[in-house]
C-alpha cells in the first residue's frame, strides 16, 4: 500500500494548502487531493514541484507498506478492516451505534458527549471463537504501520464516522420533536481512536 505523506510534511513544516498553491502554483484541489490520499493520476510534474519547494526526495512524499489495508462500512452499524498480504485476506469487524440522546452515556470503552449524539464503540461482541484470533491479527499488522500511515488510516475512519454522524444530525433537525433546536449547537464531532479498539499503544 501507497499513501502520499503530504499532509504530516505540511503540518510539521507549519505550511496550509493555500501558502504552497501560492508559492508553487500548483492547484489547490490538486493539493488537497493529495493532502486526503484522494489524488489519482498525479503527474510526475506536480511531484517535482512539491519535493523541490519541500526539499525532499520523492521516497519522502510516499509512504510504503508490503500490505494493502482498508475500511469499508458494512450495513448501518459495522466497519470491516480488511488486510490484503500474499494473496491472503484477513478481515475484523468492529460495531457502533450513533444514538441522538441529549445527555452523556459511558459505556465500557469511551465516553463520549454530545448535545444530540453518542458514538458507542462495541468491540466485544465476540460471537464465534476465532474473532478475537482475526482481530489480533488486525491489530498485528496495524502495529506494523509507521506512525504517520497509522494517522492517516485512523483519520480516513473518523472522517466517515463523522460524516455519517453529520447526515444523522441532518436526519434529527427534520423531526418535530427537534424544531426548536439551534443544530449549530449540536456535537458534530467524534474523537474516534484505533488505540482503544485494539489497545496499541503509539
Amino acid at each position: 500500500m501507497i499513501k502520499f505523506n503530504l499532509g504530516v510534511l505540511l503540518a510539521e513544516r507549519n505550511l496550509n494548502i493555500n501558502k504552497v498553491h501560492n508559492d508553487t502554483g500548483l492547484s489547490r484541489i490538486t493539493l488537497s487531493a493529495i493532502s486526503n490520499n484522494n489524488g489519482q493520476g498525479i503527474q510526475l510534474d506536480t511531484i517535482n514541484k512539491l519535493c523541490q519547494y519541500l526539499k525532499i526526495t520523492p521516497g519522502e512524499l510516499f509512504i510504503y507498506v508490503p500490505f494493502d489495508i482498508s475500511f469499508k462500512f458494512q450495513y448501518t452499524d459495522n466497519i470491516t478492516i480488511e488486510v490484503v498480504h500474499n494473496n491472503n485476506k484477513y478481515e475484523y469487524t468492529f460495531y457502533y451505534s450513533i444514538d441522538q440522546q441529549k445527555t452523556s452515556i459511558k459505556n465500557h470503552l469511551k465516553e463520549f458527549i454530545g448535545y444530540g449524539c453518542n458514538l458507542d464503540l462495541l468491540t466485544d461482541r465476540f460471537e464465534y471463537e476465532n474473532e478475537e484470533k482475526e482481530r489480533n491479527i488486525i491489530k498485528n499488522y496495524l502495529k506494523q504501520l509507521p506512525i504517520q500511515l497509522y494517522m492517516i488510516f485512523e483519520s480516513e475512519i473518523r472522517r466517515n464516522l463523522n460524516k455519517l454522524l453529520d447526515e444523522r444530525i441532518e436526519e434529527l433537525s427534520q423531526l418535530e420533536e427537534f424544531a426548536n433546536i439551534d443544530i449549530e449547537n449540536f456535537h458534530k464531532f467524534i474523537e474516534f481512536s484505533l488505540d482503544e479498539i485494539f489497545g496499541i499503544e503509539i
